[in-house]
């Protein structure tokens, strides 16, 4: 899953820069462009949060239930603290850019402000990718500390 969310996101982030550029090449392109990436963005940052979460209670319950050292879901707590916000101010700053956009095309709102949204969520978005490419490698060693805790040696006596 690791390798799968990395690909992800770093195709989400190549999506982000292509779809700047069609902004100036393609313009009759770009809003519905916009949109289908915008999707995609909100997918894929849901996914690496339900990836983190759904980890992170395994974790617990795994520590709980096998009086195992309390810091592991620490760790992962610390993980999600980090990694979360900048995840959300993308998100946020993707939705905004697509609203600027949407005024754009209507004639309300000024190009720039579109322009400055959707640099500074590429920006922030390129930030989070590459925090969350090394916070995938600190989750996975916390899930090796993990099983590797879990396997005691004589337990797996049930293929008699």
């Amino acid at each position: 899953m690791n390798t799968f969310l990395r690909y992800l996101n770093l195709s989400v982030l190549l999506a982000g820069l292509v779809l700047i550029l069609t902004g100036y090449y393609h313009h009759e392109l770009h809003p519905v462009l916009g949109f289908l990436y915008a999707i995609l963005f909100i997918g894929t940052v849901i996914l690496t949060m339900f990836y983190f979460i759904t980890t992170g209670a395994m974790i617990k319950e795994e520590v709980q239930s096998k009086n195992l050292d309390a810091n592991l879901y620490q760790q992962t707590r610390q993980i999600k603290k980090y990694l979360f916000p900048p995840i959300f101010l993308s998100a946020v700053l993707i939705v905004t850019s697509g609203i600027y956009g949407g005024a754009v095309n209507a004639g309300i709102s000024p190009g720039w402000m579109h322009s400055i949204f959707s640099f500074s969520a590429w920006i922030m978005l390129a930030w989070s990718f590459s925090m969350l490419h090394r916070l995938l490698q600190v989750n996975k060693d916390i899930l090796l500390q993990v099983r590797q805790r879990n396997s005691v040696p004589g337990e797996n006596s049930e293929s008699a």
